[in-house]
């Protein structure tokens, strides 16, 4: 087990800490003033958000990754809901297919 640190944490907690504020860092291209952020949501929030939200940066194309990176943290971003098959808006064919049946069905009525 690690020592005592006076802030309540361990040394061990604190290293990984770190290696994880260094990686994404490095990974993210971020400056010293917003790595200083980043190991404060580390401390705050746990390494575990700041992973998930690095993971939600990742899964899509970023101009500024390191600004998405702490606007995911700030703003606590969540994966996008997959929408099941099916809904939503139709296509350009599903439409056009539902016009012309109602326009048939108007033909008879008349």
């Amino acid at each position: 087990m690690g020592s005592a640190i006076p802030d309540g944490g361990d040394s061990s907690s604190l290293s990984s800490s770190s290696a994880l504020s260094d990686k994404l860092a490095v990974e993210y291209g971020l400056s010293g003033k917003q790595k200083s952020v980043l190991i404060g949501y580390i401390d705050s929030r746990g390494e575990d958000y700041v992973r998930t939200k690095a993971y939600i940066v990742r899964s899509q194309p970023r101009r500024n990754a390191a600004g998405s990176l702490l606007a995911a943290l700030r703003d606590d971003w969540q994966m996008p809901v997959e929408q099941p098959a099916g809904n939503g808006p139709p296509g350009k064919d599903a439409r056009l297919a539902a016009a012309e049946a109602l326009a048939r069905e108007r033909e008879r009525k008349w």
